[in-house]
């Protein structure tokens, strides 16, 4: 549970492209200070980032892979392309969820073309 501070300025610190390999995440367990955690789907250490995350109370978050501009660019497993029918969308995005745990938010992966359609990212909403 996060602490709740009234009146005072506050600062949310996110770090996202976590679950490909655990160093990173060691040493931000270490710090001990609130951070929240934000995971690309389908990693080799996606599901354990998560879960020891939730562990020491950290805020978990989907790293939500979608299309970017770029065609050169690789937004990576699980991502959202703003070609896909909307039940596509939804399948993926429900498997993404799914191959974390405890996700408490979600926050784009690249995506620059595709959260520029108002469109797909109603059914991604």
């Amino acid at each position: 549970k996060q602490k709740q501070y009234s009146g005072a300025p506050s600062v949310a610190i996110i770090i996202d492209d976590l679950g490909a390999d655990t160093g990173i995440v060691d040493s931000l367990f270490a710090l001990n200070i609130p951070v929240a955690f934000s995971i690309l789907p389908h990693q080799k250490y996606s599901r354990s980032v998560a879960l020891n995350a939730r562990k020491m109370g950290q805020v978990v978050m989907l790293h939500l892979p979608m299309e970017p501009k770029s065609e050169s660019m690789d937004p990576g497993q699980g991502a959202l392309f703003v070609d896909f029918e909307d039940f596509l969308i939804i399948k993926r995005f429900e498997e993404n969820l799914a191959s974390t745990m405890g996700i408490e938010g979600v926050n784009n992966h690249m995506g620059s073309r595709f959260t520029e359609s108002e469109p797909k990212m109603a059914v991604v909403l």
